[in-house]
């Protein structure tokens, strides 16, 4: 299926990089951009604004870093209807030289018809950027939905739907999992609710399905484990996982836990941002990975 969003007129639309003369410890500067996406007709304005936004800070990236080819890159997973998509920190074949650590003030978006008559979408966004050497960790990361090999890979979730994900990592090192809500919360997912950890240590070249008890991976025992189906409230709602990695042990953030017994720990998201934002400044090692999901009342 064609993604109409990168077609040849998405590649038209213009990103101004403005960048400051002030520039931050460890290379990270302060940019500023817009960009112009065309979305398909079938696409809802929320999820074209998700895109755009992705798209802005993909773009302005590849302007100030440049790009390499290459096959790894930071996994998106999103969704439009009945139909999912995985997107990458790419252009092209190309993955980008940097990385967005944060966003400045909020993205202002709007709506308008180009002289061809096609609805277009702007946005303009700010942020504190850094350069990433391609010698930096990876990891792979999946979504997964009623299943727990990786061809349940899946953006799309009906209310009642089991989520699952797997995780492997070249290296020993430590994950912390937060799932964004969609309106003012990140609740940690792992480390598990029974966990007193900063972060969970996982090994090198093991592949583990998290939120599963069948899969539980010794010193985790299978009662430990927290097992998570999706609910929606709304006909249609968003969420956001975000899987955070790094070979050095670190403090997941401060979240607290709910007073309903049903929910995982919580943050308030603004909070969550400015953990994370602190925690890619300090420690360069670390890796993110966020996967934009669907939940559905019904099919």
């Amino acid at each position: 299926m064609q993604d109409h969003s990168m077609s040849a007129r998405s590649f038209l639309a213009s990103a101004l990089i403005l960048m400051s003369l002030s520039a931050y410890a460890q290379g990270i500067k302060t940019v500023s951009g817009e960009y112009i996406y065309y979305p398909p007709d079938t696409e809802s304005y929320e999820l074209s604004k998700i895109k755009a936004l992705q798209r802005a800070k993909e773009q302005i990236l590849a302007d100030i870093f440049g790009t390499v080819i290459n096959s790894e890159a930071t996994t998106v997973v999103s969704a439009s209807q009945d139909k999912s998509e995985v997107n990458t920190f790419s252009i092209g074949n190309s993955v980008v030289k940097g990385e967005w650590l944060e966003t400045v003030g909020e993205p202002k978006f709007s709506r308008f018809l180009d002289k061809n008559d096609m609805m277009a979408i702007k946005v303009k966004v700010s942020g504190r950027v850094r350069e990433i050497g391609m010698t930096s960790l990876d990891f792979d990361a999946r979504v997964l939905r009623n299943g727990v090999e990786d061809r349940f890979e899946s953006a799309d979730f009906i209310s009642g739907d089991d989520l699952f994900v797997s995780f492997r990592a070249p290296v020993d090192g430590y994950l912390v999992i937060y799932l964004y809500d969609g309106k003012d919360t990140a609740y940690c997912l792992l480390p598990y609710l029974s966990m007193d950890q900063r972060a969970v240590n996982v090994k090198g070249g093991e592949r583990y399905v998290l939120f599963s008890s069948d899969d539980a991976v010794p010193p985790v025992k299978p009662t430990d484990v927290d097992e998570f189906s999706m609910t929606s409230e709304q006909p249609v709602e968003f969420n956001r996982i975000y899987c955070i990695y790094s070979p050095d042990e670190f403090t997941k953030a401060l979240d607290v836990k709910s007073d309903l017994a049903s929910l995982p720990r919580g943050i308030g998201f603004r909070d969550f941002q400015k953990w994370l934002s602190g925690m890619r400044i300090h420690d360069t090692k670390i890796k993110v990975k966020t996967f934009d999901i669907t939940i559905k009342q019904e099919r």
